[in-house]
């Protein structure tokens, strides 16, 4: 009896051990170095693990992007905490002493196609029709038999109720879809799914901002990581329980566990070839979720001529207008109020807008677009940025898109399916799009880096026990501990 009791407690001081200094002969390859690949790294290399991050461009973030050439920090891409309280992103930020800044989106002010202010009567009445429209989508969508655009969800539901909309108050409302909707999910109305457009998870409350810009919290994530910058994937090949990353230069990387945290636009694209093929309920999944367009731009100017009192300043675009949010409309961001002095403004187009502007214009157009929704508000003899940085999130081909959502007939299961792991549960696929309860969120890129790292560790714990109790003449362990549940003439050596 005592022989078997030496065996376990041996067993588990063993695999204790083999856990503590690391797993020496365990290797993990993370392909793509935006924050949920960096957060897998992270959390591996700090259990000790042998880890190497293969990011394509000649440096790490992601969609996460922050600018100090003007002698302050400004995140022109990636921004903000959605929601506080309980959110990985707000314990990372603590947890590195990363200091924070509360948004507040009662400083805001709204400017009408022609730059006039829209009066906040017009805001708040415009509000209530919105809510009124939107509590009865929500009552008529658990009646459909077939899922269908959001905007159609709309149309009926104002189609049922009789309101007359000022002029002005139809501004105001198109704003409030713009807002509300279309800038919460970056996709429009008719691209979005009514039966499940808004059922992800929020944390509650305020908003916040990195106070060094998310460029410092991707900073502190790469501390001692070992990271190929410049080592574009184009290849991804298994062979059995090996599986090699290749990159454009040639060099590959092997290991027995990979975490795949490729943006959502470059998976659709195929942009990276799986060898073998990636299974077809994957692909499908992934072909079924929604990738939405969006553009962010800083400008830097020699003086403040802007509203210095609010943090956000809205302006409806003049054309393409719908009352459901549509049309050119920009949402600026008062870095200056954040930051004082910094004479920066943040601004954020999506979906046709960014289409168009992403697209079709090149740098000098952008600028002249811009610029002409601040000279509607603010008249002609504003002057003209001295740096304008850009964010194209609709042509770059290391992104793809900007964000996952869902269309009408996706769910969060296409979601789970996109992030189940493939090869034995060696393959793992990671990023904001992988989550059904935060995509489309930093967070959800946290949590899910986060969610591979912990499968890889089980994973692992799990080979160690099972290495140990395997016989095989190649290792002393498993030879000394043969399985305890063999059947006679089995016996321990």
């Amino acid at each position: 009896m005592w022989k078997w009791v030496l065996a376990i407690l041996t067993a588990i001081v063993a695999v204790s051990l083999r856990v503590v200094i690391g797993m020496g002969e365990k290797k993990v390859v993370v392909i793509g170095g935006g924050l949920a690949g960096l957060t897998a790294a992270r959390r591996l290399y700090d259990s000790g693990y042998d880890v190497v991050v293969l990011e394509a461009r000649d440096h790490v973030g992601g969609r996460v992007w922050t600018n100090t050439d003007w002698g302050v920090t400004i995140d022109v891409g990636a921004t903000f905490i959605h929601g506080v309280e309980n959110n990985p992103l707000t314990s990372l930020a603590a947890h590195y002493n990363l200091p924070i800044i509360k948004a507040d989106y009662s400083k805001m002010k709204v400017y009408s196609p022609s730059g006039s202010p829209i009066s906040p009567a017009s805001l708040s009445a415009a509000k209530a029709i919105y809510r009124d429209l939107r509590a009865k989508v929500m009552a008529n969508r658990d009646r459909l038999y077939k899922d269908i655009p959001l905007q159609t969800a709309f149309q009926r539901a104002w189609d049922s109720i009789d309101v007359t909309v000022a002029p002005d108050e139809e501004e105001a409302l198109s704003w409030h879809f713009f807002w509300e909707i279309v800038q919460d999910q970056i996709a429009s109305l008719d691209d979005l799914s009514t039966i499940e457009f808004d059922a992800s998870f929020a944390y509650q409350g305020h908003d916040y901002i990195l106070k060094d810009g998310m460029g410092s919290l991707i900073t502190a994530l790469s501390q001692d990581l070992n990271i190929k910058v410049g080592c574009k994937v184009v290849e991804v090949v298994t062979s059995g329980a090996v599986m090699t990353a290749v990159c454009e230069d040639g060099k590959s990387f092997s290991a027995t566990q990979m975490v795949v945290a490729l943006p959502l636009g470059v998976m659709q694209k195929g942009s990276v070839k799986f060898i073998p093929q990636l299974p077809t309920w994957k692909r499908r999944s992934v072909h079924r979720l929604g990738c939405s367009a969006a553009l962010k731009m800083a400008l830097k100017f020699d003086k403040v001529f802007w509203d210095n009192d609010v943090q956000f300043i809205g302006k409806l675009g003049r054309t393409n207008r719908t009352v459901y949010g549509g049309g050119n409309h920009i949402e600026f961001i008062n870095m200056n109020y954040f930051k004082p002095g910094s004479k920066v403004l943040v601004l954020e187009v999506d979906v046709d807008h960014a289409v168009v502007m992403g697209l079709e214009y090149n740098h000098t157009q952008r600028v002249e677009a811009v610029m002409d929704h601040l000279r509607d508000i603010y008249g002609k003899d504003i002057p003209m940025p001295v740096d304008v940085k850009t964010a194209n999130f609709v042509n770059d081909p290391l992104v793809g898109c900007g964000f996952s959502y869902w269309p009408p007939l996706a769910s969060g299961d296409d979601n789970l399916e996109a992030a189940r792991s493939t090869n034995s549960h060696r393959m793992h696929f990671i990023g904001e799009y992988t989550t059904p309860h935060f995509y489309g969120n930093l967070h959800g890129a946290i949590a899910e880096g986060d969610r591979a790292a912990r499968d890889i560790l089980t994973s692992t714990l799990f080979e160690a026990f099972k290495d140990l109790f395997t016989p095989s003449s190649k290792s002393v362990h498993k030879k000394r501990f043969s399985p305890m549940w063999c059947p006679s003439p089995c016996q321990l050596n």
